[in-house]
């Protein structure tokens, strides 16, 4: 029985301490050896298959690597506690070259271009593991990046109060949620060890990293240590007023140079990933045509659906890859209105979106495969190009539907959150006010929501006042109940924050309490204004992104189908008029010489049993261009929104719907229209 009470008594002691610590503005150093090893073992799975791949290639192969590079490698794998050195990294890479060669090597004498394919992929693949660990730090300096101005808010607002860098960097990792808080929890956990002398001591080591990277991040670091050796409360004060403005400039700043480097990437982008390759596709026909044994569907299908789609996704990365840290995104994935991931709810279950997906494909594509076995003729017309749409549409559209499924009622939960934040600068300035005049929280709270009735933060301020009216709770457990608390239907960083700050304040007195709102909401209205401004910045790139994928991407596509459609018809009929002919004077021909020779080399031109079929030439072009609206889509999401996994699914729903439509409906209209203009013209030649 003692056994069983001694951890319960460590454990309320430890809370006892933690809590004694916090009102002293202090950090608690009882962090465990075990709890860090838990803290720091945590790695995902890519990366974990990524180092058993990496030691084993390493243990047969030895690569000399110089020292400066393999200094540099080093140090990445240690910060993310990878068991790797720079030998065994390049050891990978050539690895992955050597067993892609050797695997195409073997496909030569089968299929020249799946050799081809393979020992380019060897190439790709050697390059891409070679530069793993650089692009492992620089996706992780860009999540940090976008954390970095909420981390300089929440210790600027917390030191407002409580002049404390220790516990203002604690309270930033509290409520922070992405790799910057594992950051700033390991510096606190390094000056519990001893490592560090003190916080000042650690984020000095910390800030190297990040000097040549966000110099506004630092800058603003080093005005908020400045800021504790003021001498009045006045510069102290005014010192993390500058801190925040500093990032928030530097971060304008970074965008607006990085949307003027912009432009030309992704018109770079557009028009070799986009026009030039739908517009070179007008030449297949003719080329298929003379030299059938080389340009077939297979090859058309690899070209175009795999090579293609591949060079544009790497040409995207680089452009993502330099993308600056902009602001943190809002998550409705524990959202009690939420359905779980990748899931919609339907009578009361939630369904996986996958099924629908796949119900809309197969009805959709049905219709195209009763066709081809059944009625597709040899002789290409336009219920080739008709039929074949509905395989694209059934990819497109399936899709689309996916997506718009798993968004759900998350992007209407997003909506209204990012509404209640953009109100809740105003509400937080109302409610300071309120409290400055010596009335309670409970009233001013209540008081707000009245005036602001017809925003979003009222219905949070009600749902505060009325878990303390009703259900008799105190203003913490009123917010912050796991239940029934505010929060629970407002998962927000930025407002759970800011709360965490009032109630400690309430704490201190209703003064403090007053004066503290009354800086939050300065803070957020200045980060709000920098958050539209950067928006505005980007506004011209992205609008020009959306267009060109919605409409002129589609457009360009449906007219090149319907050109191919005609060249094809034509071809077909003078392919079968000059067989006819040369049939016809084969006898003639043979006896008075010449004539036959000259019509079999005409009829030797016009391959068309062999060229590509129009319905898979249509089809190759239609998943080609799902493939880059997904892509592009992808792209424009990314720019604006960084991470945000609900709008880029909705942003994807939406442009394939739209490209989608256009695309069919032009591709039946330029077929009908071009198919006819050339049977009337080739009946007119018949009676010339």
């Amino acid at each position: 029985m003692a056994k069983k009470e001694q951890p319960e008594k460590e454990i309320a002691s430890r809370l006892l301490n933690d809590y004694i610590s916090e009102k002293r503005g202090s950090t608690p150093e009882d962090i465990t050896s075990r709890e860090f090893k838990i803290f720091s073992g945590g790695k995902n799975r890519i990366r974990m298959l990524y180092e058993k791949l990496a030691k084993f290639a390493g243990s047969f192969i030895k690569y000399k690597v110089n020292e400066p590079k393999k200094s540099e490698i080093d140090t990445i794998f240690k910060a993310f506690n990878m068991n790797l050195t720079a030998e065994d990294s390049m050891a990978f890479a050539l690895l992955a070259f050597m067993a892609l060669f050797l695997l195409g090597a073997g496909f030569l004498f089968i299929s020249m271009l799946f050799a081809v394919t393979l020992m380019l992929s060897a190439v790709i693949a050697f390059f891409y593991f070679r530069s793993y660990p650089q692009r492992l730090l620089m996706i992780r300096r860009s999540r940090v990046g976008t954390e970095m101005i909420m981390a300089v808010l929440y210790i600027v607002i917390y030191m407002k109060n409580v002049s404390n860098l220790e516990a203002a960097v604690k309270f930033a990792a509290e409520n922070l949620e992405g790799p910057l808080a594992d950051d700033l929890a390991k510096l606190l956990w390094d000056v519990s060890v001893k490592k560090y002398v003190d916080i000042i001591d650690a984020l000095s080591h910390y800030l190297e990293q990040w000097r040549d990277y966000n110099d506004a991040f630092v800058d603003s670091v080093y005005l908020i240590e400045t800021s504790l050796v003021q001498t009045s409360e006045e510069r102290r004060l005014n010192m993390l007023d500058q801190a925040l403005k500093r990032i928030l400039d530097g971060t304008y700043e970074t965008m607006v140079h990085y949307v003027n480097n912009l432009r030309t990437p992704v018109s770079a982008i557009f028009m070799l990933g986009i026009t030039l390759p739908i517009m070179g596709l007008v030449m297949l026909p003719l080329i298929g045509a003379f030299m059938a044994d080389v340009v077939n569907p297979t090859t058309l299908f690899i070209l175009y659906d795999i090579i293609l789609p591949g060079v544009v996704i790497i040409l995207i990365y680089q452009v993502l890859a330099t993308r600056p840290a902009a602001f943190q995104q809002i998550d409705v994935e524990n959202h009690p209105d939420a359905p779980p991931r990748n899931k919609f709810i339907l009578f009361g279950k939630p369904v996986h979106a996958i099924i629908p997906a796949v119900i809309v494909f197969l009805l959709f594509s049905s219709v195209y495969f009763v066709y081809a076995l059944y009625f597709q003729s040899a002789m290409p017309s336009e219920n080739d190009i008709f039929f074949s749409m509905f395989l694209v549409a059934a990819l497109g559209f399936a899709i689309a539907f996916f997506c718009k499924l798993a968004t759900g009622p998350r992007v209407a939960i997003r909506k209204a959150i990012r509404s209640t934040e953009d109100d809740f600068s105003y509400a937080v300035f109302q409610i300071g006010n309120r409290l400055s005049e010596g009335v309670p929280a409970e009233v001013a709270m209540l008081k707000t929501a009245q005036t602001m009735k017809n925003s979003n933060i009222a219905d949070f301020i009600h749902q505060v006042v009325n878990n303390m009216q009703k259900l008799g709770m105190d203003l913490k457990r009123a917010i912050f109940d796991s239940v029934y608390g505010a929060l629970v239907f407002y998962p927000s960083a930025l407002i759970k924050s800011v709360m965490k700050i009032f109630i400690e304040s309430t704490k201190e007195s209703q003064e403090v309490a007053a004066t503290s709102l009354m800086h939050i909401s300065t803070y957020l209205q200045s980060v709000h204004r920098i958050e539209e401004k950067i928006r505005d910045v980007l506004a011209e790139t992205i609008s020009t992104i959306k267009f060109q994928t919605a409409f002129i991407a589609p457009l360009i596509s449906g007219i090149i189908v319907g050109l191919t459609a005609m060249i094809m018809i034509i071809l077909s009929v003078l392919g079968e008029k000059i067989t006819s002919a040369t049939t016809a004077a084969s006898l003639p021909s043979t006896l008075g010489g010449g004539s036959s020779l000259g019509g079999s080399m005409a009829f030797g031109f016009f391959q068309m049993s062999s060229t590509i079929p129009l319905p898979i030439f249509q089809i190759v072009v239609g998943i080609y261009l799902v493939e880059i609206v997904v892509i592009s889509t992808v792209l424009a999401s990314k720019i604006e929104y960084g991470d945000d996994r609900v709008q880029m699914l909705d942003s994807i729903q939406r442009s394939l719907f739209i490209s989608m439509t256009v695309y069919l409906i032009i591709t039946l209209v330029v077929t009908i229209g071009f198919g006819s203009m050339a049977r009337i013209a080739i009946t007119l030649g018949e009676f010339a």
